[in-house]
């Protein structure tokens, strides 16, 4: 997994104009995964302490998940 990070301004030099665009694509995309985050949330499996057994978690989150693709194609 390539994990990428803004860039940042110093107090001694300003971000260049690729560096800026670099940074707008950036939220683009982070925008939308946490918009995909938001809507997960919303089932309470994501937010809270799972309680049930540790066996059917991934079963039940892949379930949410197949739920949320179909609302959303």
């Amino acid at each position: 997994m390539d994990i990428k990070e803004y860039k940042k301004k110093s107090k001694l030099h300003e971000l260049t104009d690729d560096e800026k665009e670099f940074n707008r694509k950036l939220s683009q995309k982070r925008i939308s995964i946490e918009h995909v985050n938001r809507e997960l949330k919303i089932f309470r499996i994501m937010k809270e302490t799972y309680r049930n057994h540790q066996n059917r978690y991934q079963e039940k989150l892949q379930i949410m998940c197949g739920i949320f693709n179909l609302n959303n194609s």
